[in-house]
């Protein structure tokens, strides 16, 4: 199979792209398109065909359920039951980068849950997305676009390498705003929970679900997670990927065996070390360094070093999804082999 790719810019008359990736959509094919997270691999969230086809090109387990996307607030019903929960907080924060668990509309295929009864929505904030929703007539479910694992897709270069001959069609719209996955809430828990941290952080929920907690999950080998991200392994590079903090990072630095690491880092701690540098951006900003996270892991995979280390950042904001990634993409420094 061919995959072709259509380019877009942000703010121009996409109608044909709309049309062609709603096409795609409609006769059971797999779309990779933007969101303001990364890039979505989308099918038609009704066919069980067309969502297995999503677990082929990821190669992804068929226990770990997947996001249903949806155009608008008013649309929910097509994927989800809302008794039990207030839309409320909703009217605010769709389109966003937070996904919700609810109840399953019974239309919605059971791959896209796991066989569980709850379904994960969200309603992304991408012009694109949205309208492309509309025309096709109907959810789309849609996890991250890369190959189960890996870096997610937070630029269409980097997807085309990986997924190019397992989907039908690419929306090439440049780099994600956020570069990191939407936060997921479950608010049929007493209290409310996040069950994945993301680009909405605690803070930013706690007025709109009150006495909202974050936790930590682990999942056991025979358990059902009850959304993305919770169980497996994840956004990994091919090379072995340390973290660690700045400390640990200079020390390693001027060892002899700090020539063996590639250091993937802030711009304050990249002026600080001499080796093959990979920049995530500044430590000040953390919504910058959470946009270049995944690029900058695959950058890894494609230097001149035998593994690489990548520093740790503060927990606070959407720094507490930064560190959740790191920590599924990599182990502590002090488990690295030695020289």
């Amino acid at each position: 199979m061919k995959t072709e790719v259509l380019r877009i810019k942000t703010g121009s008359d996409h109608r044909d792209a709309v049309d062609q990736a709603a096409g795609v959509l409609r006769s059971g094919g797999v779309v990779v398109f933007p969101t303001e997270t990364v890039y979505g691999i989308g099918a038609n969230a009704y066919s069980d065909d067309a969502v297995e086809k999503i677990f082929r090109a990821k190669g992804r387990p068929q226990d770990n359920p997947l996001i249903v996307h949806v155009d608008s607030l008013n649309s929910i019903g097509m994927a989800a039951l809302t008794g039990g929960i207030s839309i409320e907080p909703l009217k605010t924060l769709w389109p966003g980068p937070l996904s919700v668990l609810m109840k399953k509309n019974p239309l919605v295929s059971s791959l896209c849950t796991a066989g569980l009864d709850t379904v994960v929505v969200r309603c992304p904030d991408n012009a694109f997305a949205r309208d492309m929703i509309t025309a096709a007539g109907f959810p789309v479910a849609a996890p991250s676009a890369n190959v189960a694992g890996r870096p997610s897709g937070s630029d269409a270069h980097d997807i085309l390498a990986e997924l190019d001959g397992r989907v039908d069609l690419i929306i090439d719209a440049g780099r994600s705003k956020f570069g990191i996955e939407s936060t997921i809430v479950d608010p049929l828990h007493r209290p409310p929970r996040i069950l994945r941290p993301g680009a909405f952080a605690v803070e930013d929920l706690e007025k709109f679900f009150p006495g909202i907690v974050q936790e930590k999950f682990k999942i056991g080998r025979d358990e059902k997670p009850l959304t993305p991200g919770m169980k497996y392994r994840h956004y990994s590079p091919e090379k072995p990927l340390y973290f660690a903090t700045p400390a640990q990072i200079i020390d390693l630095n001027r060892s002899d065996r700090g020539r063996e690491f590639a250091y993937i880092c802030s711009r304050e701690l990249s002026g600080e070390i001499d080796g093959l540098r990979i920049e995530l951006g500044s430590r000040e900003n953390l919504y910058e360094i959470a946009s270049s996270l995944y690029s900058s892991l695959r950058k890894l995979d494609q230097v001149p070093r035998k593994m690489g280390v990548i520093e740790v950042f503060p927990e606070r904001g959407i720094g507490v999804a930064i560190m959740n990634r790191i920590e599924k993409a990599a182990l502590p420094l002090g488990r690295a082999p030695k020289s």
